[in-house]
């Protein structure tokens, strides 16, 4: 079964707001915009991430943090119920009973380079 594009979450589906942290990292993490706080507008789903010193791996950080929390999985399934829903007739609960342990596997998420 080959995956199908449902929808897409992009840079604008996205806060994205860098800020300086402390700790452990040197002078360099200290006085940079290196983190990265990553707000998904629809979901309200917040991640933040500080590990490295670079805002580009902090931002592919925060990108993959937010995949996994439970906010935005919630979203995604109900983003996907409402898309396959107004394709058929079925209630959500229907849709929700029929697919949603299988939702996610059919569910191809892009992202590219932030810039």
């Amino acid at each position: 079964m080959s995956k199908q594009l449902l929808f897409s979450v992009t840079k604008k589906d996205l806060d994205i707001q860098p800020f300086k942290s402390s700790g452990p990292g040197g002078q360099k993490k200290n006085k940079t915009l290196s983190s990265i706080r990553m707000t998904h507008k629809d979901s309200g789903t917040t991640v933040i991430a500080t590990k490295s010193r670079s805002q580009a791996q902090n931002i592919k950080a925060a990108w993959k943090a937010l995949q996994g929390k439970p906010t935005f999985i919630v979203w995604l399934k109900k983003k996907a119920a409402e898309i396959d829903m107004s394709v058929s007739n079925k209630s959500p609960e229907e849709i929700l009973e029929e697919k949603v342990n299988l939702m996610l596997k059919d569910v191809r998420i892009e992202y590219g380079p932030f810039k």
